[in-house]
């Protein structure tokens, strides 16, 4: 990364007490302790290239076999600055923060691909699908009402998982509480969908039931797209996310407005990356015909968002009806 004139990034003032570390679990943990990001950059200038990404490193002066090498962190880039080249996300190469042999290196760039912490602790942004589930007018409720609606919404999920398809489970990856509902984590957009559509006619079902004076609305958004993970305070594997994949969901949802409620949106992205599965593999479109195209809306940052709304009640009763093989 070359940045504007006056600076070079290549020049790097000789750290002497840089650990030694040889292996990718001594450099995960590195990374965990100085919460720190792993700088790593596709194969070509190209953002977002479908080739192999690999580990920005400066080599050491060395006639080994297998040389050690300086790896970096990630810092921010300067808000105003301008760079020759690109520059991913806001993000740069920062100082080095440890030495390691070649072969380490090229152990991390071959799990790149993967799902391992290395990958998510690195500049490698993943691809995930979220469904947001936004209680309507949750402010309104006292607060032990507000205690009841969150506590009960885990059974929905847990009755909305009985009711799979064949070829996909929809259980989310991860489920993370937003304080009036929760976002739930999927790798498949499909499955993500699907389960959608058996969690909002669980709600409907239990909003026709007797509940005494509570009476839950909801409006769900599914959005997919890239997102960085990190991890949340000192606890280990509990992952958040940012970027706009996440960021995409609430969005989705802006696109509802707040005078409609009980119902699911899906944005074009999930839609046309369903579209790619169908074209590649047999069931997945048949999710295509519970969609109906709401046409352009706009989000409280006026960007507008192509949506589909999911009939979810017919979509639901239908994959209730197919028993897995």
């Amino acid at each position: 990364m070359t940045k504007a004139k006056g600076h070079d990034p290549a020049v790097f003032p000789p750290p002497m007490d840089l650990p030694k570390l040889n292996s990718v679990e001594e450099v995960v943990s590195l990374l965990r302790r100085g919460n720190h990001r792993l700088y790593v950059r596709p194969a070509g200038e190209i953002p977002r290239s479908p080739d192999r990404w690999y580990v920005a490193r400066n080599p050491l002066p060395s006639s080994a076999a297998d040389p050690l090498v300086r790896i970096h962190r990630t810092e921010s880039a300067a808000p105003g600055a301008e760079y020759l080249g690109a520059c991913f996300d806001g993000i740069i190469q920062g100082d080095a923060i440890a030495e390691v042999p070649e072969s380490v290196c090229t152990q991390i760039e071959s799990k790149l691909d993967s799902d391992e912490p290395i990958r998510w602790l690195s500049t490698r942004p993943i691809v995930r699908t979220f469904l947001y589930l936004d209680i309507s007018d949750f402010s309104t409720y006292p607060p032990g009402q507000q205690a009841l609606i969150v506590a009960c919404l885990p059974k929905f999920v847990s009755e909305a998982q009985k009711g799979r398809r064949a070829e996909h489970t929809g259980t989310p990856q991860q489920m993370i509480c937003t304080g009036d509902g929760y976002i739930f984590v999927f790798l498949d957009p499909v499955a993500a969908t699907w389960f959608a559509a058996q969690l909002a006619t669980e709600i409907d079902y239990a909003v026709a039931k007797p509940m005494g004076s509570v009476e839950i609305h909801y409006r769900m958004g599914i959005h997919i797209g890239e997102v960085f993970p990190f991890e949340e305070g000192a606890e280990r594997n509990r992952w958040n996310f940012a970027g706009d994949g996440i960021n995409g969901g609430r969005r989705v949802l802006d696109a509802i407005g707040r005078n409609a409620d009980d119902l699911v949106f899906l944005s074009g992205d999930v839609v046309k990356s369903i579209h790619a599965k169908a074209e590649c593999s047999t069931g997945f479109g048949e999710i295509m015909q519970y969609l109906v195209n709401r046409g352009r809306r706009k989000d409280k940052h006026k960007k507008p968002w192509r949506v589909y709304e999911l009939n979810h009640r017919d979509a639901a009763s239908n994959s209730r009806q197919i028993k897995p093989s």
